[in-house]
Order: C-alpha cells, then sequence, then structure tokens
C-alpha cells in the first residue's frame, strides 16, 4: 500500500472524528506501528498538517479544521495556468491581489508566506492554455528567443507571426505583451488572450532600436515616444503636410517626429519633393524595402 493512500485514509479518518493513532493505522494497513508513526510525522513536518494528539481521545486530530490536504497534484498545464494568475494578480495594486499571487505561488511549489484575510479581488479568467502561452512567452522574453504564434485579430482573422516579446502588462484585467512583430517589421501591443498557440524557436533576436522601455511604466501603460527622423530634401517643403513636429534646420534639413514609418514614408511620397533620409538607418532600409515592392509590382 503506498504512503500516499495511507495519508488519505488517515485524514479521511481524522475528518470524521474517530481520532486514529498509531496501533489501528498499523493493524488497518498491516504495518509496523513505526511506519504509522513515519507517516503522522510526515503529514506534520513536510504536508504542514496542523496534526496533535488527544490524550483524552486517544488519538490524533486537527488543531486548524480549515486545513486541505494537499493530495491534488497539478498537471503541467494547470501549474501554468496558476503562475499566470500569480503574475496577473502581482501587477495588481493592493494587498488583497498580492496575497493572492502569494497564493497561487505557494500552490506552485513556491513557499510564500500568506494571511487569510478576506479578498475583495476583481476576477480573471484564464484558460489552461492562455497559462501555457503566457510560460512560452515569458522563456521567450527571458531568453531573448523568438516565439511562432498563431493570432486572431478583432475581425476574426487568423495569421501567423513571429514574434520578439519584449515586457508584459496588464490592463482593465487584460494581458499584453508588447513585442516586435516581424509580419509588420514594427513594434506591436498583442492581447495575449488572442493568440491561439505560441511555439517557442531556438533563434535569438535583439531588442529594435524602435523599442524604449523607458516609455514603459512596469504596470499598465506602454507610450512610445516618437522617433526622430533627419530628413534632407532638394527645396524647402510645406510644414503641414507633416502633423508631427518638425524642426527646420540648415540647408534645407529637415528633424521630424514620427510614431509609424510607413506614414511617414507615404508622406514623404505625398511631398512630392526629392528627398534623402540620413538617419536612423532602419528607416532608410524600410524606404529601400518599399520601393522594391513597388518595383516588382510594376516589372
Amino acid at each position: 500500500m503506498s504512503n500516499l493512500h495511507r495519508i488519505m485514509w488517515i485524514d479521511d479518518r481524522i475528518r470524521c472524528g474517530t481520532y486514529p493513532n498509531c496501533t489501528r493505522i498499523s493493524a488497518w494497513f498491516e504495518i509496523s506501528r513505526r511506519q504509522a508513526s513515519r507517516d503522522i510525522e510526515y503529514m506534520k513536518y513536510s504536508l504542514g498538517a496542523p496534526i496533535e494528539y488527544s490524550h483524552v481521545k486517544n488519538g490524533y486530530y486537527y488543531t486548524d479544521e480549515t486545513f486541505i490536504l494537499p493530495y491534488h497534484y497539478l498537471t503541467k498545464d494547470e501549474k501554468n495556468a496558476l503562475s499566470y494568475l500569480a503574475a496577473r494578480y502581482n501587477n495588481i495594486t493592493g494587498s488583497g491581489a498580492k496575497q493572492l499571487a502569494n497564493l497561487f505561488s505557494r500552490i506552485t511549489r513556491e513557499d510564500k508566506s500568506i494571511s487569510h484575510n478576506k479578498l475583495n479581488i476583481p476576477l480573471i479568467h484564464c484558460g489552461l492554455k492562455t497559462g501555457s502561452i503566457h510560460e512560452t512567452l515569458t522563456a521567450a522574453s527571458k531568453n531573448k528567443l523568438k516565439v511562432k504564434i498563431e493570432y486572431i485579430n478583432a475581425s476574426n482573422k487568423k495569421s501567423t507571426r513571429i514574434i520578439h516579446p519584449y515586457v508584459f502588462f496588464d490592463k482593465n484585467h487584460t494581458r499584453y505583451v508588447i513585442c516586435f512583430c516581424e509580419l509588420r517589421s514594427g513594434i506591436r501591443v498583442f492581447r495575449m488572450e488572442r493568440f491561439k498557440n505560441a511555439r517557442l524557436t531556438n533563434e535569438a533576436f535583439e531588442i529594435s532600436p524602435e523599442f524604449d522601455a523607458g516609455y514603459y511604466d512596469g504596470t499598465f501603460n506602454y507610450s512610445m515616444k516618437p522617433y526622430k527622423a533627419l530628413i534632407e530634401f532638394e527645396k524647402p517643403i510645406d510644414e503641414e503636410i507633416f502633423k508631427y513636429y518638425i524642426r527646420k534646420m540648415p540647408d534645407n534639413l529637415y528633424e521630424i517626429d514620427f510614431f509609424k514609418s510607413g506614414i511617414l514614408l507615404s508622406k514623404l511620397f505625398d511631398a512630392n519633393i526629392p528627398f534623402r533620409i540620413q538617419s536612423p538607418s532602419w528607416l532608410k532600409d524600410k524606404l529601400k524595402r518599399r520601393i522594391e515592392k513597388i518595383l516588382e509590382k510594376n516589372m
């Protein structure tokens, strides 16, 4: 008979109020009293059971009836889901949320103390698959490895993408990841609940120069600061074409703030004035790829 089976039986007898002792345990399972005593010690010192011996009742009882024997073992998916929830609640302001985060961590074998105060915490929905995806992305972010995902957008359109996960944040009880998306060649913020699958690759990534961690506050918000482009035009331009901040410099050189490279390039073409991008170099590469695509379609 396994040790786990005996412990479950002892726990059941205690809850039934029969006050089992080592003599009864050894007789029931046909083991020595010494082995029965070791089972009691294991429950008390390894499982944290509040078990004590009553000389009046001649048997064992729980000093805290709220104790639950941890004989339910978590599957990997269940553990991933709890780890995901622990990370979510850890980002919610308030002692109650921190207590619940500690509880989930404790269940997943991270020994953190927790009091039993009443908690008033908003509900967070989490499926097992979401927890597994969160674990994959967390590992990828830590080790700077690319991830292949299946993504469903707001229009229910499915796409396969390669992303470089940077950081995670929560907003309105929804988990987001800030990443570089190779399909869109830029920084994107995705709702993780729209990921259907995530597979870790062996391909490493470098942090994109477009990403500025200083504009991520670690809790709820990520606002990208505008990129700055240094562009030389053949002649003075109408600054109203560019809705962002623009600063005129000597010799028809302009410093232009922008957020999305695609919009800036479109406005440069709309200006209908020859130009040369001096910096940043990645913007020049995007311009080159755009021109190459235009030429391919018109060959």
